[in-house]
């Protein structure tokens, strides 16, 4: 490595580091001041009050990454121009595209980094987040009161289920006829799963028609036939994606795929994920356009348009996620076009600014 790419990535780090902070500490600032007066008012223990905003920090490394990045960008190269090593930089004849290069190559090394702390320490800060303001508790080892649907017409329900035991208390099928009428239903005393083989104890079995019902009833009875879903599978939240790896939302997304139901919001959050080190990769070209000519624009001027031309892109990119989420098209597609779009933008830019 260079002494002039050591030089410029060492600083670069520094001022990410300074900046992203920073950003964190205003965002707790301002959520304290529009929330901690309802906790206290709430009745929160301050401890409880202590970890919500612990947990929240993980997540606003991932959403305040890109304008960290972008800030140390401009305070870095601002600060060898007031050094005057960018003129040094040119005398000696590199170019200005070789001079980026090493802050585009360390974008793509943290990026890649930070998707798999998103992956393996944000989701679960995440649900600690939920469970402690929500006073939820997110698919751990237990479910109360829980509801599955099997599919459009049948529906599994019971008290409680433990992942320990495999065990269910009063355990509930619904099987729903075109109109919406109860066709079947069959109601137990227990269950329990073995080598995940869904049973019932004790269960009532009714059989409805338009003229009678029939009714039967067994000691133990097999319900893998009706009820044809895994242990784990009951816990699942299936409304929240930001608790969850993509590895466990492909599973939610097979869960929910069995009931027949939506399931674009999953999709499209493991698209999402999926763009990360690209959206980061253009937030950044995007910012390069203007630091190349800082000397003859000023780093306000720079970072200013900079960022507004960020937060286009961000609102472009938030656009194609809700349109995705509603189902308007593939979710890796839609998500593809702004990230397209602005790409070009920036390489264009880029090309066309200053040497």
């Amino acid at each position: 490595m260079k002494i002039l790419d050591r030089h410029l990535i060492v600083n670069f780090l520094f001022y990410l580091f300074a900046g992203t902070l920073l950003f964190i500490f205003i965002f707790l600032i301002v959520d304290m001041s529009d929330n901690l007066t309802s906790y206290i008012e709430s009745g929160r223990r301050t401890k409880e009050i202590f970890f919500i905003y612990i947990y929240q920090i993980p997540s606003l490394i991932i959403l305040l990454f890109p304008i960290g990045a972008l800030v140390a960008l401009f305070f870095t190269v601002g600060l060898m121009i007031k050094n005057n090593e960018l003129t040094a930089v040119k005398a000696a004849g590199i170019s200005m595209y070789r001079f980026m290069a090493p802050i585009f190559l360390l974008i793509i090394v943290i990026s890649s980094f930070l998707f798999f702390f998103n992956e393996n320490i944000v989701v679960k800060s995440n649900k600690r987040y939920r469970e402690i303001k929500e006073h939820e508790i997110f698919a751990l080892t237990n479910a109360r009161d829980f509801v599955v649907f099997l599919n459009k017409n049948s529906i599994f329900k019971g008290e409680f289920f433990s992942m320990k035991t495999k065990n269910i208390n009063k355990p509930e099928f619904y099987q729903f006829d075109s109109l919406g009428k109860i066709a079947r239903q069959i109601v137990a005393e227990s269950g329990f799963f073995l080598d995940n083989l869904l049973y019932f104890n004790k269960a009532k079995d009714y059989n409805f028609t338009d003229s009678d019902s029939l009714f039967n009833f067994s000691l133990q009875k097999d319900m893998s036939g009706l009820i044809n879903i895994l242990p784990e599978e009951i816990l699942i939240d299936r409304e929240n994606t930001d608790i969850y790896s993509i590895k466990k939302i492909t599973k939610t997304i097979s869960a929910i795929n069995k009931s027949g139901y939506d399931y674009k919001k999953h999709s499209t959050e493991i698209a999402y994920r999926f763009y990360y080190i690209l959206i980061n990769l253009i937030i950044i070209l995007i910012g390069s356009s203007f630091v190349i000519n800082i000397k003859n624009t000023g780093i306000a001027f720079g970072l200013s348009f900079s960022i507004l031309i960020s937060f286009i892109y961000w609102g472009f990119l938030q656009g194609f996620r809700s349109a995705a989420e509603s189902g308007n098209g593939n979710a890796f597609v839609l998500l593809l076009i702004p990230n397209i779009i602005f790409f070009i933008v920036g390489s264009s830019l880029f090309v066309m600014a200053r040497k």
